[in-house]
């Protein structure tokens, strides 16, 4: 009887431990399930990081995974019975970031070549905001919204390339015809710039004035419009008392200051006027000087000497000439007329002459000087006279 107590007894020691030891492995063999995965989560992250592409996102959700795993593990030891399940999603949305992650560069990569690229020949200013929203997409881990902007970013580098050759062909046809029409007027166009600008001087000063008149005028007619407000202004607080003492002093004072700010600019017109009148006329004063001088004098065929300090008056050149040649025969026809030798006026001496000649005196012009050689030029018989009397 004892050895079958004995033997009952160790079979049912035998099956407990065996139970003990399949639970056992059991639990075990679910908890080392989880360690796995977050092995492979680490694995993920590292290879995240060589290929240089942000890991914020996923250590965060490492971390916490790696946190549940071993609250579950001592709750294990402990109880008996853990849940490894959040451990398990957790390191699958790992996985699943860094295969978007991986992907998303590589997209990101491919868009930035071909942006360089046509940012060299066309000019993409206009999605400079699309292209800094796709760079910090993928800075801040939003890798599926990276992957939609970088397909919206192919679209509208095409548009802008489209409309930039558009506007370098319209571009390029008119820079050609205008070139074609400088080519073809450029004589037409020279003397019509010429003619504007000979236009311009000639009525410069006319435009000068008539721009001061312009602004003259202005002035005036706000002045007036300006007294008319304050006439209404004082008829409203004085005899209507529509306008309080407050406002009746605020607008007089704005209106005064507004006055005498014409009164100040009016003067000034007046002067900018008068300056461009006196340089027409100094113009015009030169231009008939010029033509003046130009002419030939037909009036005058003596030369005037300038006139001395002291009025000393001489025989003229032609006088002396025929003085010379006076013939010693008298002429049938005409007696030679006997001259006046005009004296020197010295301080010390006077000349002795035949007759006595009253003294001139300097007060006299030189237009006394031309009547006198006039005159004389009438006296004197021509050279031709002389020659047939001396026959």
């Amino acid at each position: 009887m004892k050895t079958s107590k004995n033997l009952f007894l160790a079979l049912v020691l035998v099956t407990l431990v065996i139970s003990l030891t399949n639970f056992s492995y059991a639990l075990s063999n679910q908890s080392m399930q989880a360690k796995e995965k977050l092995a492979q989560a680490g694995s993920a992250i590292e290879e995240l990081i060589v290929l240089d592409i942000p890991i914020k996102r996923v250590n965060e959700t490492h971390q916490s995974a790696k946190q549940i795993y071993e609250a579950q593990l001592n709750y294990e030891r402990i109880y008996r019975n853990a849940d490894y399940k959040l451990v398990i999603e957790y390191v699958d949305e790992i996985l699943s970031i860094k295969e978007m992650a991986i992907k998303a560069s590589d997209e990101l990569k491919i868009f930035l070549e071909f942006y360089n690229e046509s940012a060299e020949k066309t000019d993409l200013s206009e999605m400079d905001e699309e292209y800094t929203e796709i760079i910090s997409s993928f800075e801040e881990e939003r890798f599926e919204e990276t992957i939609n902007l970088v397909d919206l970013g192919y679209d509208t580098i095409s548009d802008v390339e489209t409309s930039q050759t558009t506007i370098n062909a319209f571009r390029d046809a008119t820079t050609r015809t205008l070139k074609n029409f400088f080519k073809e007027n450029w004589i037409k166009l020279l003397i019509g710039l010429g003619a504007a600008i000979i236009l311009f001087m000639i009525f410069k000063t006319s435009l000068k004035i008539y721009l001061v008149k312009r602004k003259k005028k202005h002035l005036k007619l706000r002045k007036a419009t300006i007294e008319d407000l304050i006439k209404e202004l004082q008829r409203g607080y004085f005899k209507d008392n529509t306008v309080s003492q407050l406002q009746y002093q605020t607008r007089l004072n704005k209106f005064e200051e507004m006055v005498r700010d014409i009164n100040r600019q009016l003067p000034l017109l007046d002067e900018q006027m008068s300056l461009i009148d006196d340089k027409k006329d100094f113009k015009n004063f030169k231009r008939s000087k010029k033509t003046l001088e130009k002419e030939p004098t037909k009036e005058e065929p003596v030369k005037e000497e300038p006139v001395p300090k002291e009025p000393i008056e001489e025989k003229s050149p032609k006088e002396k000439i025929i003085v010379k040649k006076k013939p010693t025969k008298k002429t049938p026809t005409k007696k030679t007329p006997t001259k006046k030798t005009p004296t020197k006026k010295t301080p010390t001496k006077k000349t002795p002459t035949k007759k006595k000649t009253p003294v001139k005196k300097p007060t006299k012009k030189s237009t006394t000087k031309k009547k006198l050689v006039k005159k004389t030029a009438k006296k004197i018989p021509s050279k031709k006279k002389i020659k047939a009397s001396r026959k």
